[in-house]
């Protein structure tokens, strides 16, 4: 059974934790920080539910979170990190898709950055990865509280497709960049008709010449980029007279 906030204010949280007394929380961390430090500040601590799970998302982990959830709501914190348009990627470090690549950056003055793949689509977000483990969870290998943006992004280019059309092909990159905002090119000598997907992530102009392509192979790891090729296939083939595309007054 779900419960959301009738207000996105800090007041509103600690009323619905007091008056539903949940198992477990969705939120943003720095929100949720806030919000029991009021609660230590007005005397109603011990009025909240104990032995919770938080699950943290929307921003990077506010590492103050962890010691005044546990002496307030003796919580268990996990950190999600995705986004609205890949969906969630990992938690607490572990990714949550075998379709996952991390690839290594350039030098980056001294701190050794991975690029976040997924499914054969590079994310645009760098983490270090850690033997040390994650804050939540130590068997978590990839630090996603310490994210930065990628620059230059990488860019995406079709070396093999199983579609037979590089018309159709061509469409898929054209979705790609307006729903996930990915630049993929179409290699002027592409494999149509191959068994499985083969991509090339390539650095920009800005970098040209300092790091190499990175080939990642289908079918397992490129298994996002052909979701969207058969989400393409499947809007193709549905007619226009379908409810779905007729505009009503």
């Amino acid at each position: 059974q779900w419960e959301f906030l009738v207000r996105s204010s800090r007041d509103a949280f600690l009323a619905a934790l007091y008056e539903f007394q949940p198992k477990a929380v969705v939120g943003e961390s720095s929100f949720i920080r806030a919000s029991l430090e009021d609660a230590k500040h007005m005397g109603v601590a011990d009025e909240l539910p104990k032995d919770i799970v938080l699950l943290t998302a929307g921003t990077p982990l506010d590492l103050e979170l962890l010691p005044i959830a546990q002496e307030v709501l003796n919580a268990e914190v996990h950190d999600l990190y995705g986004c609205q348009e890949f969906g969630w990627l990992c938690m607490d470090g572990v990714p949550v898709r075998d379709d996952i690549e991390l690839v290594k950056l350039p030098d980056n003055g001294g701190q050794d950055m991975y690029e976040l793949v997924v499914g054969g689509l590079p994310m645009g977000d760098s983490f270090p990865v850690s033997e040390s483990g994650h804050v939540c969870n130590r068997n978590g290998k990839v630090i996603t509280y310490r994210r930065e943006r990628t620059y230059p992004e990488y860019e995406v280019i079709v070396k093999a497709t199983t579609l037979t059309s590089a018309v159709t092909l061509g469409r898929v990159a054209r979705s790609i960049l307006r729903i996930k905002g990915r630049v993929v090119k179409i290699s002027p000598d592409v494999v149509t008709g191959a068994e499985h997907t083969v991509l090339e992530l390539t650095p920009d102009y800005i970098t040209a010449g300092k790091q190499q392509g990175i080939v990642i192979e289908g079918p397992e790891k490129t298994r996002f980029f052909d979701d969207l090729v058969q989400a393409q296939l499947d809007y193709q083939q549905k007619a226009k007279a379908d409810p779905t595309w007729t505009k009503r007054n």
